[in-house]
């Protein structure tokens, strides 16, 4: 079979990329950034050049729509360039999906917080581009699955995210800094756990034209996050609380967490605590 991730060389898309390699998928990668790998076709690109995504889907027996922003700060400080990338690019790959490979499989790679009512543009373009995928399902009869995924961690991070920030901290003997009181909670995965089911979903029929939740069944609060990171990277540090709330922070609880267990047949294999070790075995 031959697919097709767009974002590939990202953290997340390396990481699938990776997963659909051994488990002997042809693989096409379409990205701005190189790869960090050899073994597959890497394609320098944008996902907002029409043509080139006409060419690729031509070719395509599933498609990985991974690529977007996904750094709220940066969605913030460019709202137009985010939501031309986050959901023109999913408009333009199922149209081409539609006149040129109305079989491929679409896996779309959303988010849990799609439908956060705290709001925010990363968000609303997830839940635009969910509500895109089911009409085009809809209308033309696309086969889809849509993964809301968890908080990821692990190697290849884009080095913005609490488990990340606080490891760094910790390894540089600074103070590991907590925005608002720690409370939050999140359902933490590694990223290779995640690339697991993602291939998952595109290997079972049964999740066909589902939309699945992707995330570690334990949640984790962050003031917790931060003192496993603390015994397990430097025990000398403190934990210091900002007393700056981070704008629209979520502090919801993630629903579906078994279905995507149970029609898939996955389990997350790595326990945070073993996560964070490996992480910083790798920095």
């Amino acid at each position: 079979m031959k697919v097709l991730v767009t974002g590939g060389s990202g953290f997340i898309g390396s990481h699938v990329v990776d997963i659909l390699l051994e488990s002997g998928y042809e693989v096409t990668s379409l990205d701005i950034k190189p790869p960090n790998r050899e073994g597959f076709r890497y394609v320098c690109g944008s996902i907002l050049d029409r043509r080139l995504i006409d060419s690729l889907v031509k070719e395509s027996d599933a498609i990985c729509h991974i690529a977007g922003f996904s750094n709220i700060d940066l969605v913030k400080k460019n709202p137009v360039d985010a939501i031309e990338l986050n959901i023109l690019s999913t408009a333009y790959l199922l149209d081409a999906c539609r006149r040129y490979s109305p079989h491929a499989r679409f896996i779309y790679a959303s988010s849990v917080y799609a439908f956060d009512r705290t709001g925010h543009l990363y968000t609303t373009s997830k839940a635009s581009s969910e509500k895109m995928i089911e009409d085009f399902n809809t209308l033309y009869g696309l086969p889809y699955t849509i993964l809301r995924y968890g908080t990821v961690y692990g190697p290849r991070s884009r080095e913005a995210d609490a488990v990340y920030l606080f490891i760094r901290s910790a390894i540089e003997g600074r103070p590991i800094e907590i925005h608002g009181g720690g409370e939050q909670r999140r359902n933490f995965i590694h990223v290779r756990d995640l690339a697991e089911a993602s291939v998952k979903a595109l290997e079972k029929k049964e999740a066909l034209n589902r939309t699945l939740v992707i995330a570690n069944s334990r949640s984790v609060s962050i003031i917790e996050l931060a003192s496993m990171v603390k015994e397990i990277v430097n025990p000398g540090v403190q934990i210091k609380f900002t007393g700056e709330k981070r704008d629209n922070d979520y502090h919801g609880v993630i629903a579906g967490l078994d279905e995507a267990q149970e029609i898939l047949g996955w389990r997350c294999r790595i326990p945070i605590e073993a996560g964070i070790r490996e992480f910083v075995e790798r920095l």
